[in-house]
């Protein structure tokens, strides 16, 4: 009884997780973010994997950056290294602070992680970081709050991954901790952990007591501790379902759930599915279309709902015809068979244009020029604006370079600042006259209103191996076919902006993407080709304090699509995210046109595989035409925030059997998500299918009790539900319900006068009470396991806050 007390007294407080966080929050978190609770944190060396020469893990307590010996480092430079560092007291660790030598060097951590935890055996991952190869100290945030309930540590691991110089070994300079060390505080925080621990030990044994029918131990559980397991709408569905086998009952509370918006935030979280249509335009001229073509451009005016598009190469020439697609009517309008007649751009391929809606113009830059052709050809860089109201082109520059702009550049990037009237362009290969040589593009931005170019990031020359692609005639947009060659890449010919300190390298390069996000004021630019690298990393350039942010140096690491370049990217700025279509790819073995689309979430660095069709093969997407696009590159994607559809237009199949062929299939891609209704239909149909198995399990008994009738009462009555109430709730396009639907099927019309009792499905003594509605006591074991597990289907789809844990009590026993 003594220890009952002390039980009750523990809990008589909070009853629920959600009471000991909400007191948690209000009393803690607000206090450990202040920043007048932020103090040093003192540590001592507790352990490490290993050390080479003098370099002892005790180093990293001194700031010495002049000194090369003031550091830890590894005696090997394998996986297994780790570092331990001991708090002289349990705290809550906010921050990280790497001190480095004073200059880069080759054993900085390109990669590493951090673990925290109160004892060595139960440590939690608080950081995944990398350092950048400079002489700057860099400090990093730490988890240090689970589901808004902060955590102490005590011991801290650090365990390096990989270092800027291949197979050399590990070295950490220096470390520093900040965070909250007042006692009053941690005995705080330690009290609230242990008391969600209590709670939810009593809750997964409530779990585990009420999924195996031994509801006394439940009922006796709950009063003595007064835990909550649930909200009481779901305690209320589990007694209807499953005690009580009330499935009216249980679909008028599942419609509740879904009036609550209890179904919201799993749909919000479901992936987006991918619905295709290919556009074909309204006119009754056949040639009233773009005809096949790579290298074009495309640009949209979301508010006419028009897209534009202009150029590109058709295999054999470059062109220079001018469209628009009319989205409400859907139909292609011819604005120039050949803008150049017009006072516009001459025929070209691979240049770039984008449409300012404040000015309602569209500006082009850049073409592509063959490299053994350009000698004696023109290589000035012009620059052109074509009004959209006025239907006029004016020639802005003859030669953006004599104008303190870009050199004659191609596969490079430009977007429109509305805000500021101004144009960003980056990276791209610069055409060198008579020459293999690799030069790049840096970061410029055009100021529309006064004509005036500035440069603010220059190229970082580096040299190299020309790579499969670049290598051969850009006429061929990356056909593997083609062969190899050498290059070296030289430095832009002109003065460049330096990079200012503390920030990382952008390095230029060719067929990337750039976004601009004008609610937040940045460039996004990621993944393109770099001589025969094919990269895959993110940068963040914030426009207006000229700070740049490399968010990861391999996304292809971090469940993202493989490296690549001539993809295509779109952003909608609301949701804060990133849509990549397809594109030239490098994988581990292979270089590889793939149809794929990916989704970035800008807020949580995260990227979601949408759709990927590994079809091979012009028979196979023959027959696919019209279902959805073969694989491509060199194609353009724009994106109607209006609409949220994604308007895709011709490009290159790679097809290594006609290295000319173009295409020129128009397509609108919509992405949806599971909305909260459909939720609520997946839950009516598993609720209907477990009524209906109960059903068939009763016309089996009956069948056997009266072999000589053919069918049974009760088989008949299970047919007509599976006519009249399953199969309207079914969603045929779900394979998995349709599957599940059909086997029902089966099942019912095979129940007849031969089946054989001893092979039943259920036997007699498997099912003794023949009514779905019965007491709980003489419920049978076998019928609260599946309503039981249809009830765990069910509320998988809703808040884990208002529902069971998870966890399961007899997975953590540990044997």
């Amino acid at each position: 009884m003594e220890k009952d007390s002390v039980l009750n007294s523990n809990l008589a407080e909070y009853s629920t997780s959600e009471q000991v966080l909400n007191e948690h929050s209000k009393l803690v978190m607000t206090t450990i973010t202040a920043p007048s609770s932020q103090k040093k944190i003192p540590y001592t060396v507790f352990d490490c994997s290993s050390h080479s020469g003098l370099y002892y893990p005790q180093n990293i307590c001194y700031n010495n950056p002049e000194d090369l010996s003031s550091r830890w480092s590894s005696g090997v430079c394998n996986q297994t290294q780790y570092i331990t560092l001991r708090f002289d007291s349990p705290a809550i660790a906010r921050t990280i602070l790497f001190g480095k030598y004073h200059e880069s060097h080759v054993c900085n951590l390109k990669e590493f992680k951090v673990y925290g935890g109160m004892n060595l055996e139960d440590m939690t991952e608080i950081l995944h970081q990398g350092l950048r190869n400079d002489n700057q100290p860099e400090e990093f945030p730490l988890r240090h709050a689970a589901n808004n309930m902060a955590f102490p540590v005590q011991y801290i691991k650090i365990v390096p991954l990989t270092t800027f110089g291949e197979k050399f070994n590990y070295s950490i300079w220096y470390i520093e901790f900040c965070g909250v060390t007042d006692k009053d505080i941690i005995q705080k925080v330690v009290a609230d952990n242990q008391k969600l621990k209590e709670i939810e030990t009593v809750r997964l044994c409530l779990k585990h007591f009420r999924q195996r029918n031994m509801m006394d131990i439940f009922r006796g559980l709950q009063e003595r501790t007064g835990v909550k397991l649930e909200e009481p709408l779901l305690t209320r569905l589990h007694k209807v379902l499953v005690v009580d086998g009330d499935y009216e009952t249980s679909e008028n509370i599942i419609k509740d759930i879904y009036q609550q918006g209890l179904f919201d935030e799993y749909a919000n979280n479901t992936k987006y599915i991918p619905n295709w249509r290919r556009i074909y335009s309204s006119s009754t001229d056949s040639n009233n279309a773009p005809g096949p073509r790579g290298g074009h451009q495309m640009c949209i005016d979301i508010e006419r709902g028009k897209v534009y598009l202009l150029g590109g190469w058709d295999g054999k020439q470059d062109l220079s015809d001018f469209w628009y697609f009319d989205i409400q009517k859907e139909k292609w309008n011819l604005l120039s068979p050949d803008t150049c007649q017009d006072g516009g751009p001459s025929a070209r391929s691979c240049h770039k244009i984008c449409f300012d809606p404040t000015s309602r113009s569209i500006f082009v830059l850049g073409r592509y020029v063959e490299s053994h052709a350009n000698t004696d050809g023109n290589l000035d860089s012009d620059f052109y604006r074509y009004n959209v109201d006025k239907d006029k082109w004016t020639l802005i520059s003859t030669n953006t370079a004599a104008e303190g702009g870009p050199q004659l550049i191609y596969d490079h990037e430009m977007c429109v600042d509305p805000n500021t009237n101004s144009i960003y362009v980056f990276g791209g290969r610069v055409v060198v006259g008579g020459s293999t040589v690799h030069s790049y593009s840096g970061l410029f931005v055009y100021l529309i209103n006064s004509n005036i170019w500035k440069l603010l990031r220059g190229d970082t020359p580096s040299s190299g191996t020309l790579g499969e692609h670049y290598q051969n005639s850009r006429r061929n947009l990356g056909n593997p076919s083609t062969t190899a060659a050498t290059a070296t890449t030289a430095p832009l010919p002109r003065s460049s902006a330096q990079t200012p300190s503390g920030q990382p390298q952008l390095k230029s390069r060719a067929g990337h993407s750039m976004l601009f996000d004008p609610t937040t004021r940045d460039l996004y630019i990621f993944a393109g080709q770099r001589i025969k690298d094919f990269l895959a990393d993110i940068y963040r350039f914030a426009v207006d304090t000229d700070d740049l942010i490399e968010i990861t140096e391999d996304y292809s690491k971090n469940s993202g699509p493989d490296p690549g370049y001539t993809q295509r990217t779109t952003i909608d700025t609301t949701k804060r995210e990133l849509y990549v279509f397809s594109g030239y790819m490098r994988t581990t073995s292979y270089d590889v046109v793939k149809n794929s689309l990916w989704v970035y979430n800008i807020t949580q660095n995260k990227w979601e595989k949408v759709y990927q069709n590994e079809g091979r093969g012009r028979e196979y997407w023959h027959k696919m035409q019209n279902k959805e696009p073969c694989p491509r590159f060199a194609h353009q994607m724009v994106y109607d925030s209006n609409s949220k559809r994604q308007y895709i237009f011709g490009g290159n199949p790679g097809d290594s059997k006609d290295v000319s062929r173009r295409l020129n299939d128009f397509w609108e891609l919509k992405l949806t998500k599971t909305k909260p209704k459909d939720i609520m239909r997946r839950s009516v149909f598993l609720l209907r299918t477990q009524k209906l198995r109960e059903m068939h399990r009763q016309a089996e008994l009956e069948q056997q009790n009266n072999p000589v009738k053919l069918v049974s009462t009760k088989t008949k009555q299970a047919l007509e539900y599976l006519r009249s109430y399953v199969s309207p709730v079914l969603d045929e396009k779900c394979e998995e319900e349709l599957d599940e639907f059909q086997r029902l099927c089966a099942c019912l019309c095979l129940a007849d006068h031969s089946i054989d009792t001893k092979q039943s499905f259920i036997s007699q003594n498997m099912f003794k009470v023949p009514s779905s509605k019965v007491s709980h006591p003489d419920l049978s074991d076998i019928i609260f396991s599946g309503r039981t597990r249809l009830y765990n289907s069910v509320i998988g789809f809703m808040p884990q806050n208002i529902k069971e844990p998870e966890e399961s009590l007899v997975d953590i026993i540990k044997i």
